[in-house]
């Protein structure tokens, strides 16, 4: 008897143990995250904070949501008035600074334990929050609002729920609009995981995240509209992303000064950047349409790939727009060990991009001298030789993009993250 029972003690021994150190998991992310918005609590934070956030949280304050945000008159979407308003009713006594620090705070802790949650690693998830801290509990980007909704996308994406994963990523759209340059990609890949499963969830597909999104923007409009079309309309060279257009700028003769320099649609070199980034980004999504479009974990590297290219090859890309691939590489690294040296290459220049500019704790460290300048155009020629090389190099031998076997189906797939797991039986 003893013998026979052994194995099931072992195997809920086992169980006790992963469970425990699951739990340890979580509260020691959930601590470092804390200490981090503690420590930061009192930074400025980027120059944003105060020409902006602050300025429309008194807005939201003074005018309501709809006439608030309305007088924004920026590109961003309505999402952010929402969150803004709503940390502003349950803080109804603090300052404003304090407000958003606290709701950048919440964000980033419920994004760390989110991803800890799917990651299943200690070291990984305190490497994740390190790389997302500085724009967040430090500069306090905004990004970080979107960051629980993109992990909800990417993960349900992986995992092959295309509704959960659209309506995920239509929430996150209507905080920042940065995550749409991944949408084709991840169309493409919903598409197909939806056809697999029926035509009710094709319909399903496309419905939920319209209502979603249509429903937030009917109710700000005509303001979510505009603020779109501002966002489309870039007509600077580059807001301070070391990128190609840096490059040009820097060479073309424009001192090195945390300012954006503006230049009419005409400019030919405005047209050059926006060509060679399509150039780019456009065979990328082919490719991955015609041979990886039933393989979730080569179609999102694939949209890494054309995000990356994004920031490195277009025009009027702000310093913090690598958020959403350091994000994405992360949740690839946590499914793909070998994805590990793509994201910690991404997350690093990311964040060297935002110390160059802003430091640590928004105060810029560095004057625009010709040297600042000399320094910050080679960074960007080696970030653009080092994708060059880090794209060909994934396209011909990682392990994803080795398709030798015949692409996985949704039925034989199997589901590995628990939040989302089904145990339904898929169609094949």
């Amino acid at each position: 008897m003893d013998d026979r029972a052994r194995p099931g003690r072992r195997a809920a021994a086992s169980a006790s143990g992963a469970d425990a150190r699951a739990i340890g998991t979580y509260v020691a992310v959930a601590a470092a995250s804390l200490i981090l918005s503690l420590l930061f609590l009192r930074a400025p934070g980027s120059d944003d904070v105060a020409e902006e956030f602050l300025p429309w949280m008194a807005s939201l304050h003074d005018l309501g949501l709809g006439a608030g945000y309305e007088s924004w008159e920026d590109m961003y979407p309505p999402g952010v008035a929402i969150l803004l308003n709503l940390a502003d009713r349950l803080l109804p006594r603090a300052e404003n600074f304090y407000v958003l620090s606290s709701l950048v705070g919440a964000a980033q802790l419920a994004a760390a334990l989110l991803f800890a949650v799917h990651a299943r690693s200690l070291v990984l998830s305190l490497a994740f929050l390190a790389a997302t801290a500085l724009s967040s509990s430090a500069l306090m980007y905004l990004d970080v609002l979107y960051a629980v909704p993109l992990l909800v996308a990417f993960y349900a994406s992986l995992d092959r729920r295309p509704t959960l994963a659209a309506s995920a990523f239509a929430v996150a759209c209507l905080i920042k609009w940065q995550p749409l340059i991944l949408l084709p990609f991840l169309a493409i890949l919903w598409l197909d995981q939806a056809w697999a499963r029926g035509p009710r969830h094709v319909v399903a597909l496309i419905l939920v995240p319209t209502l979603i999104a249509g429903g937030v923007a009917a109710f700000f409009w005509p303001a979510s509209a505009e603020a779109l079309f501002l966002a489309l309309e870039g007509d600077t060279w580059s807001g301070q992303a070391l990128n190609l257009a840096w490059l040009a700028q820097i060479l073309y003769g424009k001192p090195p000064i945390a300012l954006f320099f503006y230049m009419p649609h005409q400019e030919p070199w405005l047209l050059a950047l926006k060509a060679l980034f399509a150039a780019v980004y456009l065979p990328i999504l082919v490719t991955a349409f015609l041979r990886y479009r039933r393989d979730p974990m080569a179609m999102l590297t694939a949209a890494f790939a054309g995000f990356v290219a994004y920031f490195l090859l277009s025009a009027s890309v702000h310093e913090n727009h690598l958020y959403v691939p350091t994000i994405l590489g992360f949740v690839l690294w946590s499914r793909q060990p070998s994805f590990a040296p793509y994201a910690i290459a991404v997350a690093t220049f990311s964040n060297l991009n935002l110390v160059l500019f802003y430091g640590l704790d928004g105060k810029p460290p560095f004057a625009p001298t010709p040297l600042f300048g000399l320094v910050t155009a080679a960074l960007s020629l080696a970030a653009l030789l080092a994708s060059t090389l880090g794209l060909y190099h994934a396209f011909r031998c990682h392990p994803v993009f080795r398709l030798t076997q015949p692409v996985r189906t949704a039925a034989q797939h199997v589901n590995r993250t628990p939040l989302f797991t089904n145990s339904a039986k898929l169609k094949p």
